[in-house]
């Protein structure tokens, strides 16, 4: 397989039982491979106990074919280190639409999955507590 350069940046933050990914787009298979590898030490920190996903997407926020499959496999992971939620915050973008269907049709194939997208980062991050709550944690 070819390899291209990446297309997109993300930065990675963590805090009790969530993470926080803020993204900018568009996203290629390169990309999210980096990403993959990036989150591994936040995962690995938050994985003992139930954690939840904050996700800021910017400007061009939409996947390359090859990017999803990554990213399906990055969420089944994620879902194996105890990951229960994701909330999508929404930033300026240019494609929400492609994005938002992009990432439900991702999310769908995990049941034990909770996803939703907002407007502003505090909704965000008070969902995914509220997830977590729910949980049992």
């Amino acid at each position: 397989m070819q390899r291209f350069k990446e297309h997109g940046k993300f930065e990675i933050k963590r805090g009790d039982q969530l993470l926080f990914l803020d993204a900018t787009g568009p996203f290629n298979g390169e990309l999210i491979t980096m990403l993959m590898e990036g989150l591994q030490e936040h995962v690995d920190a938050l994985s003992p106990l139930p954690w939840a996903e904050v996700a800021i997407m910017r400007e061009e926020s939409a996947y390359t074919p090859e990017a999803l499959v990554l990213l399906t496999q990055s969420i089944a992971k994620r879902i194996e280190q105890n990951l229960r939620a994701i909330a999508i915050q929404f930033d300026n973008p240019t494609s929400r639409q492609l994005t938002e269907y992009q990432l439900t049709t991702v999310f769908s194939q995990f049941k034990q999955l909770s996803f939703a997208f907002f407007d502003s980062n505090e909704d965000a991050k008070d969902w995914c507590l509220q997830q977590l709550a729910h949980s049992g944690n």
